[in-house]
């Protein structure tokens, strides 16, 4: 039995370690100072009622998304580490965008 509990214990702190990434992350530390700025603009604009700002990890670098539930487009706001326009001009890019995104952490929403 206490073989079991342990074991138990030792596959819960294994657990509780996995997901340390998207549980440590900092507003204030982790977010660039254009994103900040972006969103301070974008939470005085009525046109933004509904927004979630997301962050993932692709090709080793932060891409930032802003997802705009009436926006007619998918992933078209997105934006590198350094607050550049990212524009996929060949489907395989895109799709490897899609594919290869990993790490997805919730940056801001509306309330």
């Amino acid at each position: 039995m206490k073989i079991i509990i342990i074991s138990f214990l030792l596959l819960l702190m294994i657990g509780c370690q996995g997901n340390k990434g998207t549980n440590d992350f900092d507003f204030e530390k982790d977010t660039p100072q254009w994103l900040k700025a972006e969103i301070d603009s974008i939470s005085l604009n009525s046109y933004y009622q509904v927004i979630k700002v997301y962050r993932y990890t692709w090709k080793g670098d932060f891409v930032y998304h802003f997802e705009i539930p009436i926006s007619s487009c998918v992933f078209c706001d997105l934006y590198d580490q350094n607050g550049s326009k990212l524009t996929f001009n060949d489907d395989k890019l895109f799709e490897d965008f899609l594919e290869n995104k990993h790490d997805k952490v919730l940056i801001w929403q509306r309330k």
